[in-house]
């Protein structure tokens, strides 16, 4: 899916940074669960 979105965008994966997934209080219910995916990228 990433790699689709990156052929377009300017952008490609930033190698060697981090990437996480944030859980807070937004993704406990059990409809509408919000979570934030981090990607380090770098203009290109």
């Amino acid at each position: 899916m990433f790699e689709i979105w990156f052929q377009n965008s300017g952008y490609e994966f930033a190698d060697g940074r981090v990437e996480f997934e944030f859980y807070d209080e937004r993704c406990h219910s059990a409809t509408d669960v919000i979570m934030e995916i981090y990607i380090p990228v770098v203009k290109i």
